[in-house]
C-alpha cells in the first residue's frame, strides 16, 4: 500500500521545483497507487523537459502496460532498450507479446459483444397488439352501439353583477385657519401702547374692562407668559365679585388715587397724534 505522506512529500518538492526530476518518483508512486491518468500526464510533461530520462520513459511504458495499451507500451519499452539494453525493469518481450495478444483478444471480444447487442436491439420484434373487441352490432346500422343522446340541460342564467360605481374621492380635510391675533383696543391705538403698564393705568382708574382687553391682546402675542393668564383670571374673578365698576386688586390704588382719567385720555390722544406724524 502506498503511503500518502510520501506522495504528498514529492508533490511538494515538484511544486517547489517543477523543472527538476522529482516528477519521476512521484509518477512511480502514482502508478503504484493506481492513479494512472495522473502518472501519464506527469511523465509526458516531464519527458518534454528531460527527453533523455530513461527512468521516466520506462515508467511511461509501465503506465501504458497497466492501462492495457500494449502497443504503446511495447513502443516505449523498445525506446528504453535502444538506450539501455541491459535495463532489467523492462518486461520480457515474450510476456509483452502475450499480454498484447490477450489485450487484443479482449478488445475483440468486447467489440463482438457490443455488435451482438446492437443486432439484438435491431431484430427485437415489436410487442403484439391486443385484438379489438368484436361487437354483435350490425355494421350497416350506423346507429348501433351509439348511446342515446341525453337532453341538454337548460342553460343556467348567468347573473351579471351590477356595475360598481366608482367612489368619489373624499374631500380633502379643510384645515382650520390659524387664529388671528386679537384686535387692538381701538383702530387708532398702535400695538406699542398695548402693554401691561397701560393695563395697570386702566385698573388704577377703575376701568377693568379696558385693562382686560389690553391684557388679552398682550397674551395673544406672548402665549407662553403664564403670569398674564393668571393676572387675567384674577381680574375677572374680582369683576365677578365686586362688579365691573368696583373691581380692583389688593395692590391697585383706588380711582381717586390714580389721577384724572380725562387727563390721561388727553395725554394718550396727544401721544397718538405725535406717533402719526
Amino acid at each position: 500500500m502506498v503511503d500518502e505522506r510520501q506522495i504528498r512529500y514529492f508533490e511538494m518538492q515538484h511544486e517547489r521545483n517543477p523543472q527538476g526530476r522529482f516528477f519521476v518518483p512521484l509518477a512511480d508512486l502514482y502508478i503504484k497507487a493506481g492513479r494512472l491518468a495522473e502518472a501519464e500526464d506527469l511523465l509526458i510533461s516531464g519527458l518534454a523537459r528531460h527527453p533523455a530520462s530513461i527512468p521516466a520513459r520506462l515508467l511511461l511504458g509501465l503506465c501504458y502496460q497497466a492501462q492495457g495499451r500494449m502497443e504503446r507500451a511495447v513502443e516505449i519499452f523498445e525506446q528504453v532498450l535502444d538506450s539501455d539494453p541491459e535495463n532489467t525493469r523492462v518486461p520480457d518481450r515474450a510476456s509483452l507479446d502475450l499480454e498484447a495478444e490477450e489485450a487484443a483478444a479482449a478488445r475483440a471480444a468486447d467489440e463482438a459483444a457490443q455488435i451482438a447487442r446492437e443486432i439484438d436491439e435491431i431484430r427485437e420484434p415489436a410487442p403484439p397488439t391486443e385484438p379489438e373487441e368484436e361487437t354483435d352490432s350490425d355494421p350497416c346500422d350506423e346507429t348501433a352501439g351509439t348511446p342515446p343522446l341525453e337532453p341538454e340541460p337548460d342553460p343556467v342564467p348567468v347573473e351579471t353583477p351590477p356595475a360598481q360605481e366608482t367612489p368619489e374621492p373624499a374631500p380633502a380635510p379643510v384645515e382650520d385657519p390659524p387664529a388671528a391675533p386679537a384686535p387692538p383696543l381701538a383702530p387708532d391705538v398702535p400695538a406699542l401702547f398695548l402693554t401691561g403698564t397701560l393695563a395697570d393705568v386702566y385698573l388704577a382708574q377703575g376701568r377693568p374692562d379696558r385693562a382686560l382687553k389690553i391684557l388679552y391682546h398682550v397674551l395673544s402675542r406672548h402665549p407662553e407668559r403664564e403670569d398674564l393668564a393668571a393676572r387675567i383670571a384674577a381680574i375677572e374673578a374680582a369683576v365677578d365679585e365686586d362688579g365691573p365698576t368696583g373691581a380692583r386688586t389688593v395692590d391697585e390704588p383706588r380711582q381717586s388715587e390714580a389721577g384724572d382719567p380725562d387727563r390721561f385720555e388727553a395725554w394718550l390722544a396727544r401721544e397718538l397724534e405725535g406717533g402719526k406724524e
